[in-house]
């Protein structure tokens, strides 16, 4: 049996495979099969948070972390809700259990909550609604911005529940709840208070494009006086952690004005932009199709929301003292809002639904991909872990950048930047090893370095080249841990080798112990400092 569109004419899909594939239930759970089956991604910073959360976790250090790290709570200024409940989870779950949960909330949480509201706020879950889970595999994603994708999630999920208990009370209920909300939504990530005020102004301003001026006032009376006690409480503890948050740090970075405009589809390429761009082109033309036919309904006060935030991510800096990349977290807000704001009017042609329910499953099937074939380099992380003495001290180096075309999709994320650089960091609970590129940065996490290991350790997450190394500084960086490392490190591990062949290093004053397809480990040398 076909499914005859509203023009009559039978649609090349059959009626049962376009209501399964189309379901937003259904797409939901394409989401989280690269989830389940390979928790290990290639995702960026996804091994450090996993890293300090395991030593957070231990009732108390041994060995060599015991003499470099001191877990200290107060040292963090915000983003600490994800480090408190995911330690207090290792007390019962497993490392891999928690990254399978962490990586459920960050991908599939945003995309199922903004659905969630779509279903309160058009009446049902429409195929446009689902095609938020086309941007939640973007280079936010891929970069490992844990933190901030939970944080959406929460935002979202609060808001979701706002909305459907309290917004037709009066009184004082909502204004707390939404206080409330906001306070807690700040100790995941600051940035999901910009998310759950944009969706609180958008439902409040209305769906319609000219409200009357009453309405207005009310939106804006309503919205300021909610507002003014949680901006209270953050801007008091904002001040009183002023050393311990990126502004209090270091100045303000802006970039050129077409890296700000690239940066627009961010939530849409990670690992293969020409590709990913390729899967989006039917999304595109269908939106074009139905909206030229007009066959769209929109709530103004959402694309309000997201056109501002769009506009926001063209004047945001890229970096605010440790606060990097944050020009792609606004693209990301936006398109989420985006895909809320947007419904059908009357019933939907199923070739539509066909060609997008498709493309989301095609998406989420070419992510499964890169996934699988970058698993192999944990399962090489693991070997190097076995050839490793435990308590060891160790220096991570890589050769200087090749072609991106010569490595497997995957490999890099934000055109040069390696997604397996900080997989080491896996070594901190795989063999209690101590590596210095690791939570030396006041603020970002409840951890800092103990003062006999400052000159061990470097506040960038920058991995060194070889040559690098053996000049012993980072021009750039003038990391203090590389004046002399041969004798102050036990290890040295070298990434991305062997792709092409590679001439094998030879150090002097290192033995080679181990080989892998993604890694090299040798063992220094003992030795003394000269002078």
């Amino acid at each position: 049996m076909r499914y005859d569109g509203d023009d009559g004419v039978a649609g090349p899909f059959p009626t049962a495979f376009i209501r399964v594939i189309s379901h937003p239930s259904v797409l939901l759970c394409a989401a989280m099969v690269p989830v389940l089956l390979w928790p290990f991604a290639p995702i960026m910073d996804a091994p450090n948070h996993l890293a300090r959360i395991w030593l957070e976790a231990q009732s108390q250090l041994t060995g060599v972390q015991a003499q470099a790290y001191i877990v200290d709570w107060s040292n963090t200024s915000s983003n600490y809700m994800v480090d408190v409940l995911s330690s207090r989870f290792l007390y019962v779950g497993s490392l891999q259990m928690l990254l399978i949960i962490m990586l459920a909330v960050m991908i599939v949480g945003p995309a199922m909550g903004i659905m969630a509201i779509a279903g309160k706020l058009h009446g049902r879950i429409s195929i446009f609604n689902c095609l938020v889970l086309t941007a939640v595999w973007g280079q936010s994603m891929a970069s490992g911005f844990i933190n901030y994708h939970i944080s959406m999630a929460v935002a979202i999920w609060l808001f979701f529940a706002y909305y459907a208990l309290l917004r037709d009370k009066g009184g004082l209920i909502p204004m707390v709840y939404r206080a409330v909300a906001i306070l807690i939504t700040y100790l995941f990530h600051p940035f999901g208070i910009i998310l759950y005020a944009g969706l609180d102004f958008a439902l409040l301003y209305g769906p319609k494009w000219r409200p009357t001026l009453r309405a207005n006032i009310t939106c804006l009376r309503q919205f300021s006086i909610a507002y003014l006690l949680p901006a209270a409480a953050l801007l008091m503890y904002f001040l009183l952690h002023f050393q311990s948050n990126p502004i209090g740090k270091s100045s303000i970075t802006y970039g050129d004005f077409i890296s700000h405009l690239v940066s627009i589809g961010s939530p849409f390429f990670a690992y293969n932009e020409i590709l990913e761009i390729l899967l989006k082109v039917p999304v595109v033309v269908v939106l074009a199709y139905v909206v030229l036919r007009r066959q769209v309904l929109a709530h103004f006060g959402l694309l309000l929301v997201a056109l501002g935030l769009g506009f926001g991510a063209l004047l945001i800096p890229d970096m605010i003292g440790d606060g990097a990349w944050l020009t792609r977290r606004l693209p990301f807000m936006a398109f989420l809002t985006l895909f809320l704001a947007l419904s059908p009017r009357g019933a939907e042609r199923p070739v539509v639904k066909a060609v997008l329910a498709l493309t989301i499953l095609a998406h989420c099937a070419w992510i499964g991909w890169v996934w699988h074939v970058r698993s192999g380099d944990y399962e090489d992380l693991q070997v190097i872990a076995n050839n490793l003495a435990d308590n060891s001290k160790v220096i991570v180096g890589r050769n200087p950048g090749l072609a991106r075309r010569w490595f497997e999709p995957g490999n890099y994320v934000h055109g040069p930047h390696y997604t397996r650089r900080h997989l080491p960091a896996l070594l901190v609970p795989l063999a209690h090893a101590y590596i210095p590129t690791l939570f030396s940065i006041r603020g970002q996490q409840p951890l800092r370095i103990a003062p006999a290991f400052q000159h061990l350790s470097s506040p960038s997450s920058s991995i060194p080249t070889l040559d690098e190394l053996q000049s012993h500084q980072n021009q750039d960086l003038a990391d203090p841990y590389l004046a002399h490392w041969e004798c102050d490190f036990d290890y040295l591990l070298v990434l991305e080798q062997d792709r092409l062949g590679r001439k094998r290093e030879n150090f002097v004053s290192a033995d080679l112990v181990k080989v892998t397809a993604s890694e090299r480990l040798y063992r220094l040398k003992p030795c003394r400092p000269a002078g």
